[in-house]
């Protein structure tokens, strides 16, 4: 999806549902002047200071009517999460109060943010790195302390900065070989032994190749690891599944065929998210809806790690 580079966005920055607090992010050049068009401040300062909570009411601006109390909070770019000027409107965490401040915001010269906007502005603006901004929805969806952790790291910057160290080696092998190439017989070049240069790149690869390994192991923290719990019926595999899960989540009897189908619960393993999937028992069944279940447990062991 393709959105306009410039203007100013708007949206509820947090969950659709009922909390104790909810938030709609403004971000742009018009968000502070639209900001205090909606904002009543219970005390009106004489000018507004960035990082500063500001207490009053959200005002429909058609009927002048309140429509929440809440804090206005200014953040000045680009030292600001987009790298624009951002205001947040702290409001109640009512679904239907976010709705209509959100329509009072888009009364002005805003339009409704895209999916992933104010992300994507901040990497436009230089404020993340694509490593980074690809780890801010991770950091949203992990699972256990370790993803989280993982997530946060890459946040911080330190993936991006193992892989610059690596590009920087890499440029720098290929400059010192350009001037071996380009000229050969001059001394202030700083001929180099093969032996070394060789050893250089050895290095270099090794660099890389530890990186890559790294991949499998965060995958398995983002996305979890497809466990399929497969075999002959009544083999135990969900009485196996109620013992990792803690709880008696797949019905178990001493009749075969009784699990039909796939029962999908994920369990966190030592900071790793397990996907754990109990299946049909595998075996030859006159029974049509038993056969479909084992169909679809075998249609399984393509998509398992």
């Amino acid at each position: 999806m393709s959105f306009p580079e410039y203007g100013t966005i708007a949206a509820i920055a947090t969950a659709p549902l009922e909390a104790g607090i909810g938030v709609i992010r403004l971000s742009g050049p018009d968000a502070l002047s639209v900001g205090q068009a909606v904002f009543s401040f219970k005390s009106p300062p004489k000018d507004i200071r960035p990082g500063r909570l500001y207490y009053g009411s959200v005002v429909d601006p058609l009927n002048s009517s309140i429509i929440d109390n809440g804090f206005l909070v200014y953040m000045k770019g680009p030292a600001s999460y987009t790298g624009e000027d951002v205001v947040e409107l702290q409001l109640h965490g009512s679904p239907v109060a976010l709705r209509k401040a959100l329509e009072a915001v888009l009364r002005s010269n805003v339009r409704i943010a895209g999916p992933g906007e104010f992300t994507r502005r901040a990497f436009l603006n230089g404020r993340l790195d694509l490593a980074q901004a690809e780890a801010v929805i991770d950091v949203i969806r992990a699972r256990t302390d370790d993803a989280l952790k993982s997530a946060q790291a890459r946040l911080e910057g330190r993936f991006s900065a193992k892989v610059n160290l690596l590009k920087q080696g890499v440029f720098g092998l290929l400059s010192r070989i350009e001037a071996e190439l380009d000229f050969p017989e001059e001394e202030d070049t700083g001929s180099m032994p093969m032996d070394a240069l060789l050893a250089d790149i050895e290095a270099s690869t090794d660099g890389v190749k530890k990186l890559l390994l790294t991949f499998e192991e965060g995958r398995a923290l983002r996305q979890g690891v497809k466990t399929l719990i497969l075999g002959r019926p009544n083999a135990g595999k969900s009485s196996l599944l109620n013992i990792l899960l803690e709880e008696e989540r797949a019905i178990v009897t001493e009749f075969p065929g009784t699990t039909r189908d796939i029962i999908e619960e994920a369990v966190n393993i030592k900071g790793v998210p397990f996907i754990l999937m109990d299946t049909a028992g595998l075996r030859e069944s006159a029974d049509f809806i038993e056969s479909i279940g084992v169909r679809k447990a075998k249609e399984k062991i393509a998509t398992a790690d």
